[in-house]
């Protein structure tokens, strides 16, 4: 299998926001701080869309935005890429990680150590 250098590219649906960098910030995107890992939609090398993971590198409390460094390296893609995002963006262009629904959970709760 060839590697390949390769850079997802931010999905963007083309919303424009009303210019006022204080209104309609979601309250969760408050929560954003230097270090906090957010994942954002990119169109991957097969034409679709995929969320990638990136970690907060800095933030712009004038504009409302920050700056999330991304470090793809897996079978089908490689790079190393810095993005800008808005946080009036939160839940279309980026989210806080979630649960993969693809992860196979248990068949049973886990119990607390103690119990039993």
């Amino acid at each position: 299998v060839k590697s390949q250098s390769h850079k997802s590219t931010p999905y963007r649906d083309g919303g424009k926001g009303t210019g006022d960098a204080a209104e309609d910030v979601p309250e969760d995107a408050r929560k954003l701080c230097i270090g906090v890992v957010i994942e954002a939609e990119m169109d991957d090398s097969n034409g679709g869309t995929e969320w990638i993971q990136g970690q907060v590198v800095s933030i712009k409390k004038t504009t409302n935005s920050f700056t999330v460094q991304f470090n793809v390296k897996n079978d089908d893609e490689t790079g190393e890429w810095t993005e800008e995002y808005r946080f009036d963006e939160l839940g279309k262009e980026w989210r806080f990680p979630l649960m993969n629904p693809k992860i196979v959970t248990p068949s049973k709760p886990a119990s607390s150590a103690g119990e039993g």
